[in-house]
């Protein structure tokens, strides 16, 4: 009888000490952006923009930055998710990078050479064919007679 007893009160108190299996449901993710903000500054200027400040499971928000000439690092779209975290990382704005194409440095350079080598055989052409037409050998010169 008494282990009956003992076996109901502690079939009756387990579950107070089991873990949940299943995270809990979030309804918010974190703030990741204030709105915009009334003065633009050194220091907002790289702040991103958000389509939707809503921080609710479940919204999409576009992300921007504030300045239209910097570019967003980082995902442009972020979802709140039901884990109470966005689906991405938080974004920053940064200045874009200005490719500068190493290639054609190396194709005016072959070019420029080329033109001058050109340049070189034409005015060595030209000088060449001018010491031959002045001086003539002595025998060029006794057969004009």
């Amino acid at each position: 009888m008494w282990l009956l007893l003992l076996y109901t009160v502690i079939v009756s108190i387990l579950p107070l000490f089991s873990i949940p299996t299943t995270p809990p449901i979030l309804t918010h993710c974190e703030k990741i952006a204030d709105g915009t903000p009334g003065i633009i500054s050194k220091v907002t200027i790289y702040n991103i923009k958000l389509s939707t400040y809503n921080t609710a499971v479940g919204t999409v928000a576009k992300v921007s930055c504030l300045d239209d000439a910097l570019v967003v690092n980082g995902a442009d779209t972020l979802t709140c998710l039901s884990s109470g975290r966005w689906s991405s990382a938080k974004p920053t704005c940064k200045e874009p990078e200005i490719v500068k194409p190493k290639d054609y440095k190396l194709i005016i350079g072959l070019s420029v050479g080329g033109a001058c080598l050109v340049l070189v055989v034409i005015i060595t052409g030209i000088i060449v064919g001018n010491r031959k037409q002045t001086k003539k050998l002595p025998s060029e010169q006794t057969d004009a007679r």
